[in-house]
């Protein structure tokens, strides 16, 4: 009977069609050949199929109208390319555009097994009744396209039984997918193979993304009704990503783990990223994301294999900013946090907590907590690292700045016998409470050259820049190494803000090094092309500042797209520059606190200022997540959000507008 209703629909639909254009041509069963404009509208009025073997080409132009619930099948081996441009784009639709959960749309684009030769480009999918595409076991490259209007945006498959190595496969680039009732996209990726997303918005959904072994670089997941990505029991990666405005967690994860590099990830309802019960060897990596305004910090539990959480920026986030909590298996370092910013969080600042296994009862677990900067949050304990019974833990806390520290048995822990900890701390500027213990009685603690109850010293804590002044005792208090015993300790290498250690007499006491206002430094240069900006307040003549110099140095015009010449490098200014050699530059003058730096839409090469400056900057650029370096070293470009003194940067913009360099 339901099926007699289709064929009736269908029948009245084709009059519609045919009265209102004669030039509509209608198509059912196998397709293969050329689609092209002249044909006008192709309605599609039974099931299409591309059948093996066998290639159909869609040319600019064309509208495909589904005139009822039918599907559009690439099947094994055979090729689709549905290409349109970016002013004459390819429009897949449905007659019926009324849907419900049980009439109305279409069925999708289904490709099955097909070759990597297909591919969908400037096309326009909308109305699907399922998921606007579908990709089974096929390698279709689906870019510059946008799925609106659907109960589900694309379902995508690798086969699973492919092995280790990991390898990328972008199936989803420079994309929208928006205003969907359910998914924007599933993701079912292989043990062997990832499915990749890029440049793409997935905005106004139920959920963002969804699935595993999914690999996702420079989206934009933001305004979906739950979360923006949530993960079963595999392995994922987000980089370069801007996740805001979702109404449940940003990143989700349950089982096996993620790494997340360069994220800004904020005003989430839900938790920025929360992972739990990771029973894999990949480990866990959280590097230089923005993590602010969100339902909930960072939480990472129930980790076998390591963690690390490095140069992450944690502020005005319900509840605690950074928690993390690891089993003591693996002889190594269990869990290292180093390098971060956690502020002005409602709950703790930083949580960190080691597990025993009481079956690896022989192995140690390894905590190294090193260059953070803690303050402002909203409890009574700044830094708490827990440990349970019959653990066995050792603790490197070193150059740290923070209110407090609190090193605490749990109280629930498990009665298997005594827990042996050993802590090793060293130049942190403790600025309220010091550190203690509680319920500690087996506690090893070994202490030098920290810096208790302390307040002063710093350039302004109540606003807090807890930057080191001229006169501060912090200055040359630290120790380089702290020998205990057998064992050996290094401090770090740099600050938080990447200066080097030391920079006076001696290591300085916290998070930052003292640099001295007046900036007398050496940069190091290539042989070849390198891109160069000016780290002090003057204009630098090339000739005098740069001896192995061939040639001109280079700007780069937004406006005209080319590059100037110029004998002159302004501050702010990126360039290009030729050296005949590799060469130390010695570079003296006062420093570039700031910089602002005009943008316009395009390509920016762009300069900085006098220290390591962190995006995001101000003002808020749209979508300015990260920026270009150069590495010299192999000639090609890397994307970071640090922005290092005397290197220039690509800077992609949106919009005409300006920001503000500075640390």
């Amino acid at each position: 009977m339901k099926k007699a209703l289709v064929l009736l629909a269908v029948f009245f639909a084709i009059i519609a069609v045919s009265g209102a254009l004669a030039d509509t041509t209608f198509v059912c069963g196998d397709v293969s050949g050329v689609w092209d404009s002249s044909g006008s509208r192709f309605c599609v009025v039974c099931d299409v199929r591309v059948p093996p073997g066998s290639t159909l080409v869609i040319e600019p132009g064309v509208d495909v109208v589904f005139m009822a619930e039918f599907k559009f099948t690439v099947d094994t081996n055979a090729v689709l390319r549905a290409i349109g441009t970016v002013t004459d784009s390819i429009l897949f639709t449905a007659f019926d555009t009324v849907r419900t959960d049980t009439s109305g749309g279409w069925k999708g684009l289904i490709f099955i097994d097909s070759t990597s030769a297909g591919s969908v480009a400037y096309c326009r999918f909308e109305y699907a009744n399922d998921y606007a595409i579908v990709i089974g076991y096929s390698a279709p490259y689906i870019s510059n396209c946008l799925i609106r209007s659907c109960m589900n945006g694309v379902y995508g498959r690798r086969n699973e039984l492919e092995e280790l190595p990991l390898t990328f496969h972008t199936v989803i680039g420079g994309s929208k997918i928006i205003d969907i009732d359910g998914t924007g996209v599933v993701a079912s990726g292989g043990q062997g193979r990832m499915l990749g997303i890029s440049n793409t918005t997935i905005s106004n959904c139920n959920i963002g993304i969804a699935g595993h072994f999914v690999s996702v670089v420079r989206c934009n997941i933001e305004n979906n009704t739950g979360a923006g990505f949530g993960c079963g029991h595999s392995y994922y990666v987000f980089r370069n990503c801007t996740i805001r405005n979702n109404g449940g967690d940003a990143i989700r994860g349950e089982g096996w783990s993620g790494d997340i590099y360069n994220c800004i990830i904020e005003n989430n309802g839900g938790y920025a990223i929360y992972q739990t019960g990771c029973m894999c060897s990949e480990g866990m990596e959280i590097f230089e994301n923005t993590v602010r305004n969100n339902g909930g910090g960072i939480y990472i539990s129930d980790m076998v294999e390591r963690v690390e959480v490095r140069d992450n920026i944690i502020y005005n986030n319900i509840g605690d900013g950074l928690t993390v909590s690891t089993y003591c298996v693996y002889e190594r370092d269990s869990l290292i946090i180093t390098g971060n910013k956690i502020h002005n969080n409602s709950g703790r600042g930083l949580v960190a907590e080691i597990y025993p296994a009481s079956w690896y009862s022989t192995f140690i677990g390894y905590i190294k907590i090193v260059n953070n900067l803690v303050f402002d949050n909203n409890s009574d304990t700044c830094v708490a690292i827990t440990y349970w019974d019959t653990s066995r833990v050792e603790i490197e806390f070193a150059n740290n700045t923070v209110e407090n520290l609190i090193i605490h048995r749990n109280p629930e822990g498990w009665p298997w016998g005594m827990p042996n900890v050993t802590a090793y701390l060293f130049n942190n500027a403790f600025i309220e409470n010091g550190y203690d213990y509680i319920h500690s009685p087996s506690v090893t603690t070994y202490s030098t050259n920290n810096i208790d109850y302390y307040a002063s010293g710093f350039v302004d804590s109540y606003s807090g820049n807890y930057h080191l002044t001229d006169s501060s005792p912090c200055i040359d208090y630290g120790i380089g190494i702290f020998t205990v015993g057998e064992d050996t300790f290094y401090a770090p290498s740099v600050d938080i803000e990447q200066n080097p250690r030391p920079c006076g007499s001696g290591f300085d006491i916290g998070a930052f090094e003292y640099v001295p206002t007046y900036m007398d430094s050496t940069l190091h240069y290539w042989s070849g092309w390198n891109m160069v900006s000016v780290p002090i307040a003057e204009t630098l003549n090339i000739v005098t500042t740069f001896p192995s110099l061939i040639g001109l140095a280079y700007l780069y015009d937004t406006e005209s797209k080319c590059y100037q010449p110029t004998y002159e490098l302004i501050p702010g200014r990126g360039y290009w520059l030729p050296l005949s050699e590799a060469d130390f530059i010695p570079i003296s003058g006062d420093p570039l606190d700031s910089v602002k730096v005009e943008l316009h839409i395009g390509w920016n090469l762009i300069g900085t200022c006098s220290e390591p400056a962190h995006m995001p900057f101000w003002p808020y650029v749209p979508h300015l997540g990260y920026v270009y370096g150069y590495e010299y070293s192999n000639g090609e470009y890397y994307s970071t959000s640090t922005m290092l003194p005397g290197r220039a940067y690509w800077a992609f913009s949106e919009v005409d507008s300006f920001v503000v360099i500075k640390p």
